[in-house]
């Protein structure tokens, strides 16, 4: 709860009234950061509007029986989103067909983390796609990072944006996160590990920036500005479009509204 406090409280210091927080759940920690990411989101209302994310942790696959138990007693926590890294399990396919069905049968939204690497032929986004669309869960998935993505070859790109835009599908990209980690080594890296912001906007997708993560041992800087962000965006993907901009860390909209 404190942790999750101190972040909640950057966020509204550098202006945002919104904030999604992924949340580790697993089979040693259980519920812990979920719960008090859930009362610190209640200690900053009305402040900020907090959407919590029950995401399941390395040891907690949601294909497997325990994983989903501990999902679907997630949502009961006041949870709102279900979440999962299918790199980290077993079969990424199977992870991400059972985070799917328990968000049919949960009735809640999916935020998945994939593709954060740059092996064109690991990337999983147009399976992500297909799958949502044969669940009827057009407009109501995420997906976090897709760094592989640009680096598919141009014919396959297009098609797994194509894809991406037909089942509704909202593309976060995180230049911090991603332009630190990707092709990472003691050289200069060559590529610039960032999803391909400006050719999914242009086939329709929904794109969004963000942190990811904020001081912590993937990222160690930060500090939860958005116009920061954003920034980096801009320099990361040459999106320099005012409104798509403001559209990428305003969600979707670029206009001032009550």
């Amino acid at each position: 709860r404190l942790v999750a406090g101190y972040l909640f409280e950057d966020a509204v210091r550098n202006g945002s009234t919104g904030f999604r927080n992924n949340a580790d759940v697993g089979t040693i920690m259980k519920h812990v950061a979920l719960k008090g990411s859930c009362l610190a989101a209640v200690d900053r209302a009305p402040k900020l509007e907090v959407e919590v994310v029950a995401f399941a942790a390395s040891s907690s696959d949601p294909a497997t029986a325990k994983g989903a138990a501990l999902l679907r007693e997630s949502i009961t926590l006041a949870a709102k989103y279900l979440a999962a890294v299918p790199a980290f399990c077993d079969d990424p396919k199977s992870s991400i067909d059972a985070t799917l069905d328990l968000a049919v049968e949960l009735d809640v939204p999916v935020d998945l983390h994939l593709d954060e690497h740059l092996v064109a032929g690991d990337s999983h986004a147009g399976y992500l796609a297909t799958a949502a669309i044969d669940r009827g869960l057009q407009g109501r998935v995420t997906l976090g990072h897709g760094c592989a993505i640009a680096v598919l070859d141009e014919r396959d790109r297009a098609q797994v944006i194509g894809k991406l835009a037909d089942a509704d599908i909202t593309v976060i990209a995180l230049p911090r996160t991603n332009l630190y980690l990707q092709d990472a080594g003691r050289r200069t890296p060559k590529q610039r590990g960032i999803a391909p912001v400006r050719e999914m906007i242009a086939a329709g997708v929904a794109v969004r920036f963000a942190s990811d993560n904020v001081r912590d041992a993937f990222y160690p800087y930060g500090d939860a500005d958005l116009l920061g962000v954003a920034m980096d965006g801009i320099l990361a993907s040459h999106l320099d479009e005012p409104d798509a901009v403001i559209e990428a860390i305003c969600d979707g909209s670029c206009t001032i509204s009550e």
